[in-house]
């Protein structure tokens, strides 16, 4: 397609181009993203008032600025940054670009650690499970930095395999990344026993190997589900976090956050100045340019929810989860993925449930056995397809368990979706399948 030597009308355009987009599938329908669909009407009012005021321009711009660094002093202490600790952060594109700087100060951190020898330094490497995004690994790519893939575990969520770290582990780590909340299960890392492992490492190497946790999707939910789960700064080898706003922090795409544990974690060299900007500001993200609105809403969201308001829209989006989860086992027809801790018993306190999930609102589930017999020919992706025909998208997943590929299929509710809306995803789910049934049935007949 070439630019027109002549344009049309702006209203001529603007109707091809809303035709164009109600061709799109409902994002309300599009399970498998965890990025939030819908901003109630205060929240919509604050976008158009700021989407103009570039968040680099700190100077012009002081409430924005504001803003931005009420933000960071929140979500530091949300995720338990210490009274001697020193935390520094800021708003980002995206977790990607986060995990992109905190990769590269890992890398930089292990880079400035001082040799015994000139032949101690080899490539540096990086752990990280199986279940990782992909942003891992082109971070690392980036930074020139090799991954080392650790196998996840079974028996919860398929979170990282603990006891396979020390496998991994030499003179050339620069760190090791959890992940709270993985795309496909949803599932945390046990970040605290990562650090167990860490210390005994040290104790018998005297390698200091520091975590990065990668709270993309988890970020806003962990410190909301009330089961006391450590997996942020209150353990002491985690150096540095990021977390999305716009998923279960409630934003629209885009922002991210990045926030060190204390200044002394970010290198030096990683500063930069802009002379063209009022005031010279330090920097440390790759992005400049960028709408202020992310960060306008997202302090919007957490002063007009509050702790309690926070709590209460993750322990809705955990019971909606928890009642599909619930449908699609009593079919019979499916296998979930288990991420609920049987130690904790939910209850109800000031209208907000405890949920035993250590996870996210996410149903990873895949066909049962006695569906796989019965319609041996239907599969994940075969239901992913059809559902994607109705206009549902659930995403088909593959994930390398050690020696095996596991698919599933994954939904992912959001504050929008609420149950009328899963009870619907269900019923077409269930009719797919029964449709599946009955063409076998006939089958045997004939």
């Amino acid at each position: 397609m070439f630019l027109p030597d002549e344009g049309c009308s702006s209203h001529q355009a603007s109707c091809q181009i809303r035709k164009a987009l109600a061709e799109d599938i409902d994002p309300d329908l599009n399970f498998g993203r965890y990025v939030a669909t819908t901003i109630d009407g205060e929240a919509e009012t604050l976008l158009m008032h700021s989407y103009g005021k570039n968040l680099a321009c700190s100077g012009e711009y002081n409430a924005v600025s504001e803003f931005h660094d009420n933000c960071l002093k929140i979500i530091a202490n949300l995720w338990h940054a210490g009274a001697r600790d020193n935390p520094v952060g800021a708003a980002t594109s995206g977790s990607s670009e986060a995990i992109l700087v905190a990769m590269l100060a890992l890398k930089r951190r292990w880079l400035n650690r001082p040799l015994k020898n000139v032949q101690e330094r080899g490539k540096p490497n990086i752990l990280v499970g199986a279940h990782a995004h992909v942003s891992i690994e082109v971070s690392a790519a980036i930074c020139d930095v090799e991954v080392r893939v650790v196998d996840v575990c079974a028996d919860f969520g398929y979170s990282l395999e603990t006891s396979l770290l020390k496998d991994f582990l030499d003179s050339n780590t620069i760190g090791v990344i959890t992940i709270v909340g993985n795309t496909y299960t949803g599932a945390f890392d046990p970040v605290a026993k990562v650090n167990d492992l860490l210390n005994e490492y040290q104790d018998q190497t005297g390698l200091d190997v520091p975590i990065h946790v990668d709270a993309a999707s988890g970020g806003f939910v962990a410190p909301f589900l009330r089961m006391n789960i450590r997996w942020d700064f209150c353990i002491p080898r985690v150096v540095s976090i990021n977390a999305s706003g716009h998923k279960f922090g409630l934003v629209p795409a885009a922002v991210g956050w990045l926030v060190f544990r204390d200044k002394s974690y970010l290198s030096g060299d990683m500063m930069f100045q802009a002379s063209y900007l009022q005031p010279q500001t330090e920097h440390f993200t790759i992005s400049y340019s960028k709408p202020s609105s992310g960060v306008v809403i997202q302090y919007y969201y957490l002063m007009s929810l509050g702790r309690t308001g926070f709590e209460l829209a993750i322990s809705e989006v955990m019971e909606t989860a928890a009642y599909l989860r619930n449908l699609l086992k009593i079919t019979g027809w499916f296998d979930c993925v288990d991420i609920a801790n049987p130690q904790v018993e939910p209850q109800r306190d000031h209208n907000v449930k405890v949920s035993r999930w250590e996870g996210l609102p996410v149903i990873a589930f895949s066909l049962a056995t006695l569906l796989r017999t019965r319609c041996p020919e239907f599969t994940e992706a075969k239901l992913s397809k059809a559902l994607l025909a109705k206009g549902y998208s659930v995403p088909c997943t593959t994930l390398s368990v050690k020696t095996e590929q596991k698919t599933f299929l994954r939904v992912v509710i959001r504050r929008a979706t609420g149950r009328k809306l899963a009870l619907s995803l269900f019923l077409n789910i269930a009719s797919l399948v029964q449709e599946q049934l009955d063409v076998v049935d006939m089958g045997y007949e004939q």
